[in-house]
């Protein structure tokens, strides 16, 4: 592992950290959110009204696509300006069982400039601007008996589609011999951009036994991807994920907003064709920040 790499990701944990109490007061019912994670940079405000929440803010890529240490899973090659509303509705009842609902609607829109070269000469350049949009909808659910060592559920929703234009990959292009009669390729993108209709609905229970510092998520999603250029994600590649999580809070006690997990994995091909199996599987590692107890999307 490269030593600019190491160096970069341990930066970007320590702001990560540092960002998520970011919240300056600016009004009562008015605050100011900087934060820093999974390779984005998002400044925006707060406003609470009620048991209503309405954040809107935009969010920047720290890096760009050629040189990114820190791609987790919310990359993007466009700036967005994103507005969220949350509301929550609690039924906790006084010596009674803890009952709550949160549900959460998130609108995107970006935009980029893309630049390629068609005829694989860099003294002509074309350039295209593009639109991406996306939508979230997420409901959490949470339920314990409210008494100490009580154990705790959270069945958790969440519904995205987005259509997000990306550039083309580069590929080598062989240039004329030299006055050596070298020959030499260079690497540069051809093709106009393109933009891919996702449409992903998930699920995830969390369960917390109510004892120790491991938490369990069972999670199923359901991908499901459109041809090139179009906004219809129903006719091309589905594919089902099975994931079973076991979460590790370093901290168990006040608010633990960090964890690290394990999850073996199991990918299905529904429908389609794509460049891998029919059935994959396997296992991955994830470390997380910010985040409440059990959740997950």
């Amino acid at each position: 592992m490269r030593l600019k790499y190491c160096c970069s990701l341990f930066f970007l944990l320590g702001a990560s950290v540092f960002a998520q109490n970011a919240k300056p007061e600016i009004l009562p019912y008015l605050n100011g959110v900087i934060s820093i994670k999974e390779g984005m940079f998002e400044a925006g405000a707060e406003i609470k009204i009620n048991s209503l929440i309405i954040r809107p803010y935009f969010r920047l890529p720290m890096t760009d696509k050629k040189n990114s240490i820190s791609e987790i899973d919310r990359f993007t090659e466009t700036w967005a300006s994103v507005i969220a509303v949350e509301y929550t509705k609690d039924n906790t009842r006084p010596n009674g069982p803890v009952r709550r609902f949160r549900g959460t609607f998130q609108g995107e829109w970006g935009y980029s400039d893309f630049k390629y070269y068609p005829t694989g000469d860099k003294t002509e350049e074309s350039s295209e601007a593009r639109n991406s949009f996306g939508c979230e909808i997420k409901l959490v659910w949470f339920s314990s008996q409210g008494k100490e060592s009580a154990r705790q559920f959270s069945p958790q929703i969440r519904i995205r589609y987005s259509n997000e234009w990306k550039s083309s990959d580069e590929v080598g292009v062989v240039g004329p011999p030299n006055n050596n009669g070298v020959v030499y390729t260079t690497n540069m993108v051809i093709d106009e951009p393109k933009a891919l209709p996702i449409f992903s609905p998930a699920f995830s229970f969390q369960y917390y036994p109510g004892r120790g510092n491991f938490s369990y998520a069972p999670a199923v999603y359901f991908d499901l991807k459109g041809k090139l250029n179009s906004y219809n994600p129903f006719n091309n590649l589905g594919r089902i994920r099975i994931e079973l999580w076991t979460f590790f809070y370093p901290i168990i006690e006040g608010n633990p907003n960090i964890k690290i997990g394990a999850a073996p994995f199991l990918s299905m091909r529904a429908f389609g064709k794509d460049g891998l199996r029919p059935v994959e599987y396997g296992a991955q590692l994830g470390f997380r920040l910010g985040t409440t107890f059990l959740q997950f999307f």
